[in-house]
């Protein structure tokens, strides 16, 4: 009884677009969940839409995207406006930078003991804890390289992936000056820089780190068929494991915006090349091989058999 309103591109006559009806219930992030797209957050429903015309899946954040009862002509407008989510990214990426690598800094201007357990564990609380606080709002991304993902996974509208890195870079330099004015020199703790590897190895190394990170945030927070609700507990988790294995020797940051705050601020920008281009790759690699894991377009779930076409879809 839920009907799904969106437009297609422009390309698209829309004539393939089909409809699902709710295929489960959901407590989930909803702008990460792109297999059902169009979510209520009054209905608590989810509903998988998609083109056949043009292989096209409509994203969270799609123009006209919204939900209603067949029945009713009003509609749940799913999607808050750019602002508030830019706010969003800004705010979870502060808290982010200054719960996760400022545990190192902090560590480091009181002389705690409590080490890499400690700030691995402070690093994945953080993302959890903003995933559960703006996921609803912004999808609390919190990081270009899972933003330039999104997209390229055609989970993410392009038209926006500027605008969020801007967000993500600004919160990560409001904490980092907000740590150097507390702590101050001992901000340095959270420069990220190769130990015992080089460059090279250091760059391969976060690619895998990112690629392992992006292929669970595409598992629990994309695909129908995973526990949605855990979404943020087990991408916290992966951020504790990554950081307590390689965080002794590249400092695992996984996330450009990260590692860009505290080195303007400290103005250390040496090895910074490798966190931009090691995250991106490694983000855009996990797009392909869950991809790939997934089945591509052609995996739908369980309910999908009952999709007809779609007599509200625009051009």
């Amino acid at each position: 009884p839920y009907t799904a309103h969106l437009q297609t591109p422009a390309a698209c006559d829309g004539a393939g677009v089909t409809d699902a009806r709710a295929v489960d219930t959901v407590a989930a992030v909803w702008p990460y969940v792109t297999d059902a797209d169009a979510i209520g957050t009054e209905m608590h429903l989810m509903v998988r839409v998609r083109c056949d015309t043009c292989d096209w899946e409509c994203s969270a954040g799609a123009p006209g995207v919204s939900v209603s009862e067949s029945s009713d002509e009003s509609k749940v407008e799913m999607q808050p406006d750019l602002g508030r989510r830019l706010t969003a990214e800004v705010f979870s990426t502060f808290c982010l930078v200054f719960g996760g690598p400022g545990a190192a800094v902090i560590a480091k201007a009181v002389g705690s003991g409590y080490g890499i357990g400690g700030i691995a564990t402070a690093s994945g609380l953080a993302v959890a804890v903003m995933i559960f606080c703006v996921g609803h709002i912004s999808g609390a991304h919190m990081n270009p390289a899972v933003t330039i993902a999104f997209a390229a996974g055609r989970h993410f509208p392009v038209r926006d992936v500027v605008p969020y890195c801007i967000a993500q870079l600004v919160g990560a330099v409001l904490a980092s000056v907000a740590l150097r004015g507390v702590f101050g020199a001992s901000l340095d703790a959270a420069v990220t820089h190769p130990h015992f590897v080089g460059q090279i190895s250091a760059l391969w190394l976060e690619i895998g780190l990112t690629a392992v990170l992006m292929t669970v945030v595409l598992a629990v927070a994309t695909d129908t068929r995973a526990v949605g609700a855990l979404a943020a507990v087990a991408i916290g988790a992966v951020v504790i494991i990554n950081v307590l294995i390689l965080g002794p020797v590249t400092g695992a940051s996984m996330n450009p915006a990260r590692s860009f705050g505290p080195a303007l601020v400290a103005g250390d920008w040496r090895n910074f090349w490798i966190y931009v281009v090691g995250p991106i790759v490694g983000a855009l690699v996990a797009v392909g091989l869950y991809g790939y894991l997934r089945g591509g377009a052609s995996a739908r779930p369980s309910g999908l058999d009952d999709a007809v076409p779609h007599p509200d879809a625009m051009p």
